[in-house]
C-alpha cells in the first residue's frame, strides 16, 4: 500500500515575507501588492484548511474497523486528534468564505462578514481598519492603474509652486500623515508612484499596517484547537 501525507501550503506567510524582502530594497509598489495579497491569501490558506480538516472526519483511517490504526498496513493518512473536533462555528466560517468567493465579493467585505459571523462588529472606525482599506486603494491604483489628468498652479514659480491635482485622493491622506513626498516634488506629468518608492517611512506603515490587520482578523476567528493551529503557522511574525 502506498502511504501518503496530507498537507497544506501556507501562501500567506511566505507572501508576506517577500513583502519584508522588498522593504529591504525599498521598493515601495511591490511591497504594496504583497502586503495585500498576504491578506487576501490568509483568506484561501484558512479556507483550505477546514477543507481538509472536514474532509478528515469522512476519510480517517481510524473510521474503518478493520484497520489497524496508527501501526497498520492500512494506514495511509496522517491523523491528527483534534481535526475529529472542528466545530461548527468553523464549518460555518468555511461555508461563509466558500460563498463570499463564488458571489466574487471583494476582500474587505469578506473580512467584514467574519466579523459579523463571530458575533462581533468589524472595527471599520478603527486606525488598523482604516490603513489596510488605504493599503487596498493603493493596490488598487498600481494592479488597475488608470489615466489622470493633472494640473498645476504657478508651475514655473519656487516660491508659490503648488501641489499636483488630479492624483488618487490616498496620495493626499498619505502626504498630510507625512508618509510621502509633497507631489510638488515630481517632474510634470510624473507618476505618483515614484512617491512610494524609496521612501523608508512609507514602506515601515506599510509592514506595520498588514501585521496589525492581520492580528485582528486571526482574532475574529473562532477559538478551538483547529484553528489554533493555523493562527501558529499563518500568523506574520517579526
Amino acid at each position: 500500500m502506498v502511504h501518503k501525507r496530507d498537507f497544506i501550503s501556507h501562501h500567506a506567510p511566505a507572501l508576506f515575507d517577500r513583502a519584508e524582502e522588498c522593504q529591504r530594497y525599498k521598493q515601495g509598489v511591490a511591497t504594496v501588492v504583497l502586503c495585500v495579497s498576504s491578506i487576501e491569501a490568509m483568506l484561501n490558506d484558512l479556507c483550505e484548511w477546514y477543507r481538509f480538516v472536514i474532509k478528515h472526519e469522512s476519510t480517517c483511517p481510524n473510521l474503518n474497523p478493520n484497520s489497524n490504526k496508527l501501526f497498520g498496513g492500512e494506514f495511509n493518512e496522517t491523523c491528527v486528534a483534534s481535526f475529529h473536533y472542528i466545530t461548527k462555528e468553523e464549518k460555518g466560517v468555511f461555508n461563509l468564505l466558500e460563498t463570499l468567493e463564488s458571489e466574487r465579493k471583494s476582500l474587505e467585505c469578506k473580512i467584514e462578514e467574519i466579523f459579523k459571523f463571530s458575533g462581533n462588529k468589524a472595527p471599520k472606525g478603527d486606525l488598523i481598519w482604516q490603513d489596510f482599506k488605504t493599503l487596498v486603494e493603493i493596490r488598487n491604483g498600481i494592479v488597475h492603474a488608470k489615466g489622470e489628468h493633472l494640473s498645476q498652479e504657478n508651475p514655473l514659480s519656487d516660491e508659490r509652486r503648488s501641489g499636483i491635482n488630479g492624483y488618487p485622493d490616498f496620495v493626499g491622506r498619505l502626504m498630510r500623515r507625512g508618509f510621502i513626498g509633497g507631489s510638488h516634488s515630481l517632474d510634470r506629468g510624473g507618476s505618483w508612484f515614484e512617491l512610494v518608492e524609496r521612501n523608508e517611512k512609507f514602506l515601515s506603515w506599510c509592514l506595520d499596517a498588514t501585521r496589525k490587520f492581520a492580528t485582528i482578523l486571526l482574532r475574529a476567528l473562532p477559538d478551538s484547537n483547529v484553528t489554533d493551529i493555523f493562527i501558529r503557522e499563518a500568523a506574520f511574525y517579526r
